[in-house]
């Protein structure tokens, strides 16, 4: 008993040192995934959540149209029995019927006669049921189509929105990544103007002012430096998140924040293609198309019904006795009297909801015609700000070289010097903001005409 107590004991102990450790604060590594702007956008719409609930919606949508379609599609069923009955004649009636002086004009006596049977009866057949004219159920089909179809707009209208929403945290990336950039040559700028600073009072050219003057404007930059990379950090998860993957993954992006010229269009021609192409738009159309014929619906509930039975099978009293084909045929008309103002009440929801529809289409409008022209406004001063910026860019380096020059050869202190650098700076800070107001504003075009490729070729 110990022996097998010892060995189990070594074997648990043995299980435990070769099993792997677990441990809650392990992470799941990924490897580096590197995107371009058009891979983000893909991986985008494979990943966002989003998406899964506008396809779940568009199925909902489906189904309700199957339904309101099945009030009009023939019914057929099959059947098939066979039973052994014994009938009670003074529980269906018969003996009154028939009374006990019924011989006397020739009709059967059945005062005597308590029950029938026991007897067999089979019957198999087939039947089918068929309303021909529903005037109420063919507007409810078509306002179900009409349903289908806002279900898909709002459905492409979310596709949309996930990839602008994807390409502006992809250029707010870059953004980031550009003023990391710039602070990093900023920081390498200060520290040689740092270090020149330290040589020039050793040679006794510049006085100890002049040195501490320059660490300061090191420090500063450090500082901002620093700032710049932890605002790109949290920008780069704000990407992930937006893609729908983990906010640990590693990502590098392949573009660079740039210019790019965009496809002409007057102002005319992007309000009419948002018009005809904003998904939001045709989906807010078909649910005020679906509205109209709920009320259509509503007001023929009171419309007469045409229908039509048949049914064909066999009748006998087992599969193999007595078995011959038996028929239906049957037209029947049918219409409601009263069903307790449900109907008024449906038509007036209707209605109303028709009046609020009507007025989020003519809100849309003006918010299109207002999203149209702004972008185009935010391009147009972001194009003249980067131009502008590129100018002082070249003047502000000019000037840098020329105050270092300057101090180098003992012509003046190091305040010029860290002037120029603070202009050069503001320089570069203006183009790197220019250009991401020009590429946000392109998005902001895309999201007003309702179609990303009108701008981005992807």
């Amino acid at each position: 008993m110990k022996t097998s107590y010892m060995i189990y004991s070594i074997l648990c102990l043995f299980l435990l040192f070769i099993s792997p450790k677990a441990n809650a604060t392990d992470k799941v590594t990924y490897k580096k995934l590197k995107l371009g702007l058009s891979d983000a956008v893909d991986l985008a719409l494979r990943k966002s959540p989003l998406l899964d609930e506008g396809q779940a919606r568009i199925k909902e949508s489906e189904s309700n149209y199957l339904d309101t379609l099945s009030a009009v599609l023939p019914e057929i069923s099959g059947e098939v029995s066979q039973s052994r009955s014994v009938i009670n004649l003074k529980a269906e009636g018969l003996t009154s019927i028939f009374p006990s002086d019924s011989g006397s004009n020739n009709l059967p006596d059945f005062s005597s006669v308590e029950k029938v049977g026991p007897y067999n009866t089979f019957d198999a057949r087939v039947s089918i049921d068929e309303i021909v004219l529903d005037i109420e159920s063919l507007y409810n089909i078509k306002a179900g189509k009409k349903e289908v179809s806002a279900s898909r707009n709002a459905y492409r209208n979310t596709v949309q929105k996930v990839k602008t929403d994807t390409v502006a945290a992809y250029i707010n990336v870059l953004r980031a990544i550009a003023d990391v950039n710039r602070t990093n040559a900023d920081l390498q700028t200060s520290d040689a103007l740092y270090k020149q600073a330290k040589d020039l009072f050793n040679n006794g050219i510049s006085t100890g002012v002049d040195v501490k003057r320059a660490k300061v404007q090191y420090l500063n930059s450090k500082q901002v430096y620093l700032e710049a990379k932890n605002s790109l950090d949290v920008a780069i998860k704000f990407l992930t998140i937006t893609m729908g993957i983990d906010p640990s993954r590693d990502i590098e992006l392949t573009d660079k924040l740039e210019y790019s010229e965009l496809v002409d269009g007057s102002e005319d021609t992007l309000l009419s293609y948002s018009f005809d192409h904003r998904p939001d738009l045709k989906s807010l159309r078909d649910s005020k198309k679906e509205l109209k014929y709920k009320i259509k619906s509503a007001e023929f509930t009171y419309a007469p019904k045409l229908g039509l039975h048949a049914d064909y099978g066999a009748s006998g009293v087992t599969p193999d006795e007595s078995v011959i084909p038996t028929w239906t045929v049957q037209a029947f008309l049918k219409f409601p009297i009263f069903s307790g103002g449900s109907n008024v009440a449906k038509i007036k929801r209707s209605k109303s909801r028709l009046v609020q529809v009507d007025a989020q289409i003519e809100d849309l409008k003006n918010q299109i015609k207002y999203d149209v022209q702004s972008s185009l406004l935010q391009l147009d001063s972001a194009k003249n700000q980067i131009e502008v910026a590129r100018s002082g860019i070249e003047l502000a380096r000019e000037s840098l070289q020329q105050s270092r020059d300057r101090f180098k050869e003992g012509l003046t202190n190091n305040i010029e010097v860290i002037t120029s650098q603070d202009e050069l700076v503001r320089a570069e800070e203006n183009l790197v903001k220019a250009l991401y107001k020009y590429n946000i504003a392109r998005v902001s075009l895309a999201r007003a005409v309702g179609d990303i490729s009108y701008v981005y070729k992807f």
